[in-house]
Formats: C-alpha cells, sequence, structure tokens
C-alpha cells in the first residue's frame, strides 16, 4: 500500500469523524453561546473543530446533553 493510501485511510477513520461531530458541536456552540448574549452568536468552524479534536469525548457528552436539553426547552 502506498504511503499516500494509508494517510487517506488514516484521515477518514480518524479525523472525519472528528469532522462530522464538529458541525454538531458548531450548532450547540452557536445555540448556546446565543442564548446567553442574547443575539445572534457565529462560532467559526475551526474553533468547533478544535474543541471536538481536544476534547472529543467531553464535547460528544455535552452534544448529547445540549441535544436533550434543547428540545425540552
Amino acid at each position: 500500500m502506498k504511503l499516500g493510501s494509508v494517510f487517506v485511510v488514516w484521515f477518514l477513520i480518524m479525523i472525519g469523524p472528528v469532522a462530522l461531530i464538529s458541525l454538531w458541536t458548531q450548532r450547540n456552540l452557536d445555540f448556546w453561546l446565543s442564548q446567553w448574549n442574547h443575539h445572534a452568536v457565529h462560532v467559526p468552524y475551526w474553533a468547533s473543530f478544535l474543541a471536538t479534536f481536544i476534547l472529543n469525548g467531553v464535547v460528544l457528552a455535552g452534544n448529547i446533553v445540549g441535544e436533550i436539553v434543547r428540545l425540552a426547552m
């Protein structure tokens, strides 16, 4: 297997799911920061990607709890 193929497989397995979960994190951060500041807030994707990449387990749990709370609101 060539080095390029190995990188693509690694990227899809490791970074791909983080990139998808980052979209969910961004949506939750936009909502909660908008609620906190009483006006629309847009969190950049790169910030939510870094938060998801560094704090992956905590962010995933926070996303789940955030969705449940948003549904109850």
